[in-house]
This record gives structure tokens, sequence and C-alpha cells, in this order.
């Protein structure tokens, strides 16, 4: 079987008007479709296919091959209105589109995908297995970037999809590689912008019950404050965290965190580093954070319960050295030196029973001391009334 459609006018009605023009031949192993040419309105589609088969009704069989060149320009959601039902959310712009895959449904070698819309590229070299059968698709990415910038961004997504107060910078470029299937994932991913960068390693990504992750995010340099949109506060921070652990909900929930945070700018007082580990299992959470600075030294611990309608918390706080007048928070030299502990529980977070020590309270100033061996607080909340008893050593 052979035809050619040598010029094809339709007006579908009286917003949208296609053109088309196309060479077809097929038999029982082969279809090819040559010069393909079609336009509806401003947006236009050329393309060079080639399948071939073993039988007419193996046409999408697991071993047919494909060749397929594609290349469109101006796509406009709007013009294809008429063949779908599906309305866009809001207008999209014009997307220009170039495709160059060879293989077999079974292994799709997608040689070259690009996009380019309103000034967003994307990138893609990937190999596709069992194409027909979801449940089976797999996917390796030899390349993934994608190009953009601020003010594209902007014409992309609409104000009710941007994260706010969410800076965003002026320019963004990310780049991916792995291995994976529609439920699991396993590469990196590299994102370079404006603000600073951040390299994520994910060693597993899973969605299979139970959901299960192990990965590693990395920033040596970072604009916290840009993206916040408060320079004021936050400056350049680096920082690198492991994660990982299974379970969506806390029930079955287990996971462990471990890292740090650099150069944390507060109050115009650049803090060394922020250790932090949280580990979980099941509604029982455990977390440590500590600061070593030549201003500071402290450390909390916080082991917290939720495995019950109740939340309980004790936590314990040790500071060995707090030098007030260099951190900003005082124009005298003050030092404070103190250990606490806080426990309570409640069931609403408005009302708490509970107490607060705190003990080995020192301040100095200059040549004086002040000390204060213990001070202790106990609040107990019913329904009818909050008590509240302080009692200190001294």
């Amino acid at each position: 079987y052979a035809g050619n459609i040598d010029q094809l006018d339709v007006l579908l009605d009286s917003t949208v008007a296609m053109t088309l023009k196309v060479q077809m031949a097929m038999n029982d192993e082969k279809l090819t479709i040559k010069g393909l040419e079609s336009q509806i309105n401003n947006s236009s589609i050329a393309a060079d296919a080639l399948f071939e088969f073993d039988s007419p009704d193996q046409f999408m069989g697991p071993n047919s091959a494909i060749d397929l060149k594609v290349k469109a320009r101006n796509l406009l959601m709007q013009s294809f209105s008429h063949f779908t039902s599906a309305t866009p959310a809001y207008d999209l712009p014009a997307t220009n589109l170039d495709v160059r895959a060879l293989g077999t449904f079974e292994k799709l070698n997608i040689q070259d995908l690009r996009t380019m819309t309103a000034g967003t590229e994307i990138q893609l070299n990937s190999v596709v297995q069992n194409l027909t059968n979801p449940d089976k698709l797999a996917y390796s990415i030899d390349t993934l970037s994608v190009s953009t910038s601020r003010k594209s961004l902007l014409v992309l997504l609409p104000d009710t999809l941007l994260p706010l107060p969410i800076e965003l910078p002026e320019k963004l470029a990310i780049s991916a590689q792995g291995i994976g299937t529609t439920r699991e994932f396993e590469g990196k991913v590299d994102l370079h912008s404006s603000f600073g960068n951040l390299y994520l390693q994910v060693d597993t990504l899973s969605t299979l019950s139970p959901i299960h992750y192990n990965l590693q995010v990395i920033s040596p340099s970072f604009h916290v404050g840009g993206i916040l949109g408060d320079t004021s506060q936050f400056q350049n921070m680096a920082w690198d965290f492991q994660a990982s652990g299974q379970g969506a909900y806390l029930k079955d929930l287990q996971l462990d965190v471990n890292g740090f945070i650099q150069n944390i700018d507060l109050n115009n007082h650049i803090y060394d580093s922020l250790m932090i580990g949280i580990s979980g299992d099941r509604g029982l959470f455990n977390i440590h954070t500590s600061v070593q600075d030549e201003a500071l030294s402290v450390e909390v611990t916080s082991n917290i319960d939720m495995t019950s309608d109740l939340f309980k918390n004790t936590t314990r706080l040790n500071v060995d050295r707090a030098h007030l007048m260099a951190m900003n928070f005082s124009q005298t030299p003050l030092k404070l030196k103190l250990e606490g502990e806080a426990n309570f529980t409640t069931a609403t977070f408005k009302a708490f029973d509970g107490n607060l020590a705190i003990r080995k309270l020192s301040a100095d100033k200059d040549i004086d001391t002040y000390q204060m061996d213990s001070l202790l607080v106990a609040i107990i909340d019913d329904d009818k009334q909050t008590t509240i008893d302080i009692h200190s050593d001294v």
C-alpha cells in the first residue's frame, strides 16, 4: 500500500485551520512515513518515521524497529484544543521540539530530544526499555539538562504555583544522570544557579512499599538569604547532609539524618558549624545538635515520643560558652554558661504539663561573676486551671 497527500487543507472551525502533506507506504513488514508536514494555525510539525515489524498485528511488538525524526516549531496547546477535551489551566508559551529516536519498543535509544520554551531549554539523551509495558518500563539517563532563568520561569509558572516568598535565581541550570523505573531512581542531580550550587547523590529512591531512600545533598556555597529574600539575616552557607530511611507514615517511619551547616551568618556573626543528627523509629525521635564556635559552644539533645495521642518531649541543653557581645546580642562583655532541661507533655499544643530546670548558671561581666545553682519551674494544666510552681536553690 502506498499513497501521497500533496496538499490537504481543513478548516476545523472559525479559529483553527490545518494543512497536511505526507508520503506513506506500508506492507506486511514495514511502514514508512516521509516528508510529513502539518501546520495548525501557526504551529508546524515535520517528521520522518520508519517502523519495521514481523507482521501487521505486531506493529507495536517489543521487537518492532523504530527510526523517528520529529521537528516541531511554535507549538501552542491552544492550537490543539480542537483534538482534545483537556483544557490547559493557563496559556503556555510556544514550544520548539526536536526528536531523534532509534531502536525498538523493547529498547528505544533517544539519541537527542530538545525543547525550547520561553527561554527554557531541555535536552535529553536516554535509553528507554519496555516502552509498551508501563509496569516493566525502565530507563537510563545519559544526559538530562535544563537551562532557564528567572524571567523564563515567571512566564512558564503562574503565580499560584510559585512558592512565595521564595525568590527565583536570575540563572538556573540543572543536569542529571541515572537509571530507574516509574517507581525507582538511582543517580545524581546537580543544580547551578546565581544563588549557588547544590549536588544531590541518590543511591536509592523508591516509592515501592515501603518507601525507602538513601541520598546525600551537598552545597559548597549557597546564598540562602537570596532565595529567602532576606539578605540582612542570611548570607552564604555550606552544608552536607546524608539521609536514609523508609516509610511514609509515622507508624512505620524509620530515618537517619546526619550532617552539618557551615558559615551561618546570624545577627552579623558567622558561626563556624552547626552539627545535626536525627534518628527516628516508628514515632520515637532522637535529635542532637551542637555548635562549636569561638563565641558559642552549645549542645542540645531532644527525645520525642509520638507513639500515642500525647506528644512527649525531653530536651537537654548544655551551654559551655556563650559570649553575648561577640555574637552581637549585648553591648557589654557578658558571658553565659548553664545547663538546662525541659520535660513536657501535650495533646493539643495549647496546654502543657511539665517542668523546666536551669542549673549551674553563671554570668561573667568583666571581672564580676554571678552564679545561680538552680531554677526549677513546674507547669501543671488541667481542665479548670493552670498551675506554675517556681523553685530556686539560691
